[in-house]
C-alpha cells in the first residue's frame, strides 16, 4: 500500500465530515444517560438491601437472595462498560472529525494553489499577449503612415 501524495485526489468532502458530526450529536448525551441509569441501578440496590434488612428483621435466619445481589452487580458492570464505549465512540468521532477537517482544509489549500497557478499562468499569457499587440501596433503604425503618404502622393 502506498501513501498519500500531495498531487493525489482526496476523495473526501464536508458531507464526511458532517456524518461524523452527525453520529458524535447522536452519540453526546448516552454518558448521561448511562449515568443516570447507574444512579438508578445504584438506587435499586439500596432498595434490595433495605428489604433484605426488613425482611431478615422479620424472619429470624433468612438468608438474602445472592443471584439479586449478583445481578445488581452485574448490571452496574454492564452500564459501566456502556459507558466506556460510549465514551470511547465520542473520542474516536472527535479525532475522525478533527483528521476529515484537517483533510479538508488541506485539500482546499491544495485548490487554492492550484488556482493560483492557472491564475499566475493566465497572467503570463495575457503580458506575452500584451507584448505581441505592442508590436504589432507599432509595426502597422509604421506601414500603415507610409502607405497614407505612398496612396497621398499618387
Amino acid at each position: 500500500m502506498r501513501g498519500l501524495r500531495s498531487k493525489d485526489p482526496i476523495g473526501l468532502n464536508y458531507e464526511h465530515l458532517t456524518n461524523v458530526r452527525y453520529i458524535e450529536d447522536r452519540c453526546l448525551f448516552l454518558s448521561a444517560i448511562f449515568n443516570s441509569f447507574s444512579r438508578s441501578a445504584a438506587c435499586m440496590r439500596l432498595i434490595r438491601a433495605a428489604f433484605s434488612a426488613r425482611r431478615s428483621l422479620q424472619i429470624v435466619g433468612s438468608v438474602s437472595n445472592p443471584s439479586l445481589e449478583t445481578w445488581c452487580d452485574n448490571l452496574q458492570e454492564e452500564i459501566a462498560s456502556f459507558d466506556n464505549n460510549a465514551n470511547f465512540l465520542l473520542r474516536r468521532c472527535g479525532n475522525t472529525a478533527q483528521l476529515l477537517s484537517e483533510t479538508l482544509d488541506f485539500k482546499t489549500k491544495r485548490d487554492q494553489e492550484m488556482q493560483t497557478a492557472s491564475t499566475y499562468e493566465l497572467t503570463q499569457l495575457t503580458l506575452d499577449d500584451s507584448a505581441t499587440m505592442q508590436v504589432i501596433t507599432v509595426i502597422t503604425l509604421i506601414y500603415l503612415s507610409s502607405t497614407s503618404i505612398a496612396v497621398s502622393l499618387n
